[in-house]
């Protein structure tokens, strides 16, 4: 029964923590908010998405990832400096804060805020997990089909009411 298979097109539920080499846990979800996406469109890192494919409801898995199958290698000298009025006036910049940015042509862009200089923020293109190898412990709680909706959206609905995108 395909049903209750993490595949292509279908909404997985699951719990997950996320630990490092070292042990420390940078992420875990909860009982009560745990992660949903579509599987096969990209919501995931892609290691991650492919070590579920085949999972079933109750399933669970130790998955381990190097760099390249997550986040990527981290990449040095690629850090600048952007001034403080180059933003909104009441904005509160965070480490690690992921900030989209758009050149000239509108490509987006995701910066990661790694530090504060003299006149800004310092931001860089790599993630704050770049580099590391990533340990994940997942359980499948519930897989069924995508709505036709979700699918167009690229996301999961759930039971909340959305507007069109």
């Amino acid at each position: 029964m395909m049903a209750n298979i993490v595949s292509d097109n279908k909404v997985v539920t699951l719990e997950y923590a996320l630990h490092l080499d070292d042990g420390e846990l940078v992420e875990e979800s909860t009982n009560t908010e745990p992660l949903e996406y579509i599987h096969g469109i990209g919501q995931l890192i892609p290691g991650l998405e492919k070590s579920l494919a085949g999972m079933q409801v109750g399933e669970s898995r130790e998955v381990m990832l190097e760099a390249d199958e997550g986040y990527g290698e981290y990449q040095e000298g690629l850090d600048e400096e952007i001034p403080m009025d180059s933003f909104p006036e009441d904005f509160e910049p965070e480490i690690d804060m992921p900030l989209v940015m758009t050149d000239d042509e509108g490509k987006e862009f995701t910066f990661y805020v790694t530090g504060f200089g003299e006149e800004g923020v310092i931001v860089s293109p790599n993630h704050p997990l770049a580099g590391e190898t990533l340990h994940f412990n997942v359980k499948v709680l519930d897989v069924h089909d995508a709505t036709d909706e979700e699918l167009a959206h690229g996301h999961v609905h759930g039971d909340e009411e959305y507007e069109d995108e």
